[in-house]
């Protein structure tokens, strides 16, 4: 078996105005490319969410290099996204 790390993710706790408040950022996710498309990816962000509801975050928001931002790889999760995902119902 191999037991080297799959991926990873950087989840950093934020605070600003135009957030209203205190929110999460998911600057980094990685997966290995032979681990990729098995469900690794959204089982992290899952786990982002699930912390984000539990810290009463304002929104989740997944940043990208600014080559990435070009192409449009940006996301926010307002509130209501938020628990929304955490129920698993989004």
């Amino acid at each position: 078996m191999d037991e080297q790390p799959v991926g990873f993710m950087t989840l950093n706790a934020c605070i600003a105005l135009y957030a209203g408040g205190r929110f999460g950022e998911i600057s980094e996710l990685y997966i290995r490319p032979d681990m990729r498309s098995r469900g690794i990816a959204a089982h992290l962000i899952v786990q982002a969410v699930t912390e984000g509801c539990a810290r009463d975050w304002k929104r989740l928001e997944v940043g990208a290099p600014p080559f990435r931002r070009e192409r449009g790889a940006s996301l926010s999760i307002a509130t209501t996204g938020l628990r929304k995902l955490a129920r698993g119902s989004a």
